[in-house]
């Protein structure tokens, strides 16, 4: 559950607010750390990063990042939030206008999430080893699950004032089940289980099915119309392919085909 949803919708984002109170100099070592933390972790993965080798390529010193930061799980929560609001938050503002509609707004996340999934597959896949990992740090999970929800929760509440949610459906809970799904499928993914060119159907599939049911008409027609396209092109043959790029297995520690 998410702790204070309205608090993750309307904040501004973290290199807005780092802008505005950090001088120029330690805003661009805050970037570089946080460019060094995402590339260490796609190379090494979350459990194998320290903070004496992570000091070094950022060219800080290892007192730098404690008395900044002050642990490894917090360094590697900020670079989560950095890397969803450069890969898809900000992008989404770019590219999307007011007049989207909700559900096409939705899907436009969705496609952000598989181009930056695929073009950044070793770090997306460290980042589900630690949302996924049995006891790991709950705060970075937390992270992971906060930024795809906040983003989804702003389309979800469009539809809401507009009335197009069927009680007792709000968009609070509506957005927490998409995220789930969505969660679901690239877990599936890192670990192989899903072919690169159905991942955003698989992730379209999960969060149309979990508007369909919490939307009235005429919205819920045009849910179940994206909803049936999803579901054609996953049944659909797969077109034959020359060759398979070898994916990093993070949860299981070893290079993996496409199944």
């Amino acid at each position: 559950m998410i702790d204070n949803p309205a608090a993750t919708s309307s904040r501004p984002t973290m290199r807005t607010a780092a802008k505005k109170y950090f001088s120029q100099e330690r805003f661009d070592r805050l970037e570089r750390i946080l460019d060094v933390t995402k590339s260490m972790l796609a190379a090494v993965g979350p459990d194998r990063l320290n903070i004496r080798d992570l000091a070094r390529e950022s060219q800080v010193s290892s007192a730098t990042l404690y008395n900044r930061f002050g642990s490894k799980d917090n360094i590697i929560s900020m670079a989560v939030i950095d890397h969803f609001e450069k890969a898809v938050a900000i992008t989404l503002m770019k590219e999307s206008s007011s007049s989207e509609p909700p559900v096409d707004r939705i899907l436009h996340v969705l496609r952000l999430l598989e181009i930056n999934t695929l073009d950044q597959m070793s770090f997306v896949s460290a980042l589900m080893s630690i949302h996924f990992k049995v006891g790991g740090d709950a705060d970075i999970r937390l992270q992971l699950y906060r930024q795809c929800y906040r983003l989804l929760l702003k389309a979800i509440s469009e539809i809401h004032d507009t009335g197009g949610l069927v009680a007792p459906y709000s968009p609070e809970l509506l957005a927490e089940e998409a995220s789930d799904r969505i969660f679901g499928v690239v877990v599936k993914w890192s670990q192989g289980d899903i072919p690169d060119h159905q991942l955003l159907d698989r992730m379209s599939y999960g969060v149309l099915s979990t508007l369909g049911n919490g939307t009235k008409e005429p919205l819920k027609s045009d849910v179940t119309k994206k909803l049936d396209a999803a579901v054609r092109r996953l049944t659909r043959a797969p077109e034959p392919t020359a060759s398979r790029r070898p994916r990093q297995n993070a949860s299981r520690g070893k290079q993996c085909k496409l199944a």
